[in-house]
């Protein structure tokens, strides 16, 4: 598995909107920048429009995913375990 799962918690951006984040675990910036890339237009793909996970908590409450790159970030975030799941089973 080339990736960690973190459920949410209080101190994490997002806590109150997703259940989960998704980061690559593989070495090198660049290899783990590349994931979040295929990630990301996978769940585009499959859930639809995205967006960066302040913008999305912002706007959009009811999103089933985001993306995190603040501060060398490189996080997708789930809403739920359904979307989970999915991930999962596609990664």
């Amino acid at each position: 598995m080339n990736y960690n799962i973190k459920r949410l918690t209080k101190q994490y951006n997002g806590y109150t909107y997703f259940k989960y984040l998704v980061q690559p675990n593989i070495g090198g910036e660049i290899n783990a920048r590349n994931q979040l890339v295929e990630w990301r237009n996978w769940c585009w793909e499959t859930w639809g429009p995205g967006r960066e996970l302040l913008w999305s908590t912002a706007s959009a409450p009811d999103a089933v995913w985001a993306w995190d790159t603040e501060h060398k970030n490189k996080r997708i975030y789930l809403k739920s375990d359904a979307e989970l799941v999915l991930f999962q089973l596609k990664w």
